[in-house]
């Protein structure tokens, strides 16, 4: 009987904790947009290529470890709005292409507000962010 009871209270405790763990990611994702899912780990890329079509269809290659570190970490900035349907009449400014070290190659595309990945468009919740980063890390004249 003892056993029972404890049992029930753990039964009890992990519920109430994975309520919990899903209300505070719901209220994040309310918040600041739900990120972007699939992004390869930095180890898994070979080499990035970034387009940038401001500037007339500029790519940059890279090939440095922390340069692509940047490149996969930019991502992170790319947290979209699940409740807002995005237009298809706009390009994208920025394509990112993650090749991998198997071959394969992922790309993300963006621009001031909208996010293309896997094949959707979605709204970017912080316009402008990723686009003035890339520009400023990769495409500055400095």
């Amino acid at each position: 009987m003892i056993k029972n009871k404890y049992f029930h209270a753990l039964l009890i405790f992990a519920r109430n904790l994975l309520l919990s763990i899903s209300l505070c990611l719901a209220c994040y994702i309310l918040i600041n947009g739900m990120y972007l899912t699939g992004i390869p780990d930095v180890g898994k890329v070979e080499r990035v290529t970034i387009t940038y079509s401001a500037t007339s269809e500029e790519h940059l290659e890279i090939t440095e470890k922390e340069d692509i570190e940047f490149a996969v970490n930019l991502t992170h900035f790319l947290n979209y709005s699940i409740f807002q349907k995005a237009g298809q009449e706009e390009q994208p400014l920025i394509t990112i292409t993650y090749h991998l070290t198997d071959g394969n190659a992922v790309s993300v595309s963006a621009n001031r507000e909208m996010v293309w990945w896997k094949g959707k468009v979605h709204v970017l919740r912080k316009e402008d962010l990723f686009v003035n980063l890339t520009e400023n890390i990769f495409f500055s004249d400095e």
